[in-house]
């Protein structure tokens, strides 16, 4: 835990490999896929995404935040760490086979820096709601 707030786990399962699975989420700029709190992301680089690799984000209220992949062993685990002004993040996903599918387990902490502080009752509050809603979202966009 990097924070004051509790981590938000979910474990869903989706019908494809994880292979392709973890590429999708490993590749950040995909979040504008899905996700409507992205609102810009590049890769910082040009090598092949892997350990180490890095992405400057924008996300709508929390602003600019650094994503670097800490923990990258395709494709059954992932971890990226983000850190902002604003908001620092830790990002951990684990996938198994689980017949022609995945089955996903993904946990997200957070804690917000400075001022923003105020606002954990209500990020607490939010994050079971947004992170719930992955398995949807996911499954709408990875083929």
């Amino acid at each position: 835990m990097i924070g004051r707030m509790p981590s938000h786990t979910i474990t869903f399962h989706l019908d494809v490999p994880r292979e392709r699975v973890f590429d999708y989420i490993a590749d950040i700029r995909n979040e504008a896929d899905w996700s409507k709190d992205i609102t810009s992301v590049k890769l910082v680089g040009d090598g092949p995404i892997g350990q180490g690799t890095e992405f400057d984000t924008v996300y709508r209220g929390f602003g600019a935040m650094l994503l670097i992949h800490t923990e990258f062993r395709r494709p059954e685990h992932l971890v990226i760490d983000g850190d902002g002004p604003r908001i620092a993040m830790h990002f951990v996903m684990d996938l198994a086979m689980d017949g022609d599918g995945t089955t996903v387990t993904m946990t997200v902490d957070m804690s917000l820096r400075g001022a923003w502080r105020a606002l954990e009752p209500v990020l607490k509050l939010g994050m079971p709601r947004e992170m719930a809603k992955r398995p949807r979202q996911f499954a709408a966009v990875i083929d």
